[in-house]
């Protein structure tokens, strides 16, 4: 359960720690077993590697391919699709004493739920989830 914290606050919108969940931290033994999974799973290269490592969002397909893998752990997807309604509950248990957040990061996941509302490629969906949350924290206010 340890490994969701990492994911939720992606869907939180939280631009900060989006970057351990590309960095795998290597501190969190959950997280790390998701990480070499989906990597195994979307065949991810050194270089998508690379660019987890880095931080960024990555832009080739195996890359984005292992962010949906690990976003479906999260519960940020499912059946290839972004779940807003898990999003929602896992921002809701983040943000349970803030209402001024949790207010926030719903206009956010609402935002970006309708962004990606026509993509049906779960691996566009991820990035297209990843870019969204990175440009909305800031206009939300939760940055």
């Amino acid at each position: 359960m340890l490994y969701v914290s990492y994911f939720v606050i992606v869907t939180a919108a939280s631009s900060a720690v989006i970057t351990q969940i590309m960095a795998a931290d290597s501190n969190n033994p959950d997280m790390q077993t998701v990480f070499n999974n989906c990597r195994e799973e979307a065949s991810a290269t050194e270089d998508d590697i690379k660019t987890f490592r880095a931080q960024q969002i990555p832009s080739t397909t195996t890359g984005k391919c292992m962010l949906a893998c690990m976003f479906n752990h999260s519960g940020l997807m499912k059946e290839g699709k972004y779940d807003s309604e898990g999003a929602l509950k896992l921002v809701g248990q983040v943000f349970a004493a803030d209402p001024v957040k949790l207010g926030k990061a719903k206009t956010l996941i609402n935002t970006c739920s309708d962004e990606v509302k026509n993509e049906n490629d779960k691996c566009e969906i991820a990035s297209k989830i990843a870019d969204c949350t990175v440009k909305m924290t800031s206009q939300v206010g939760l940055s």
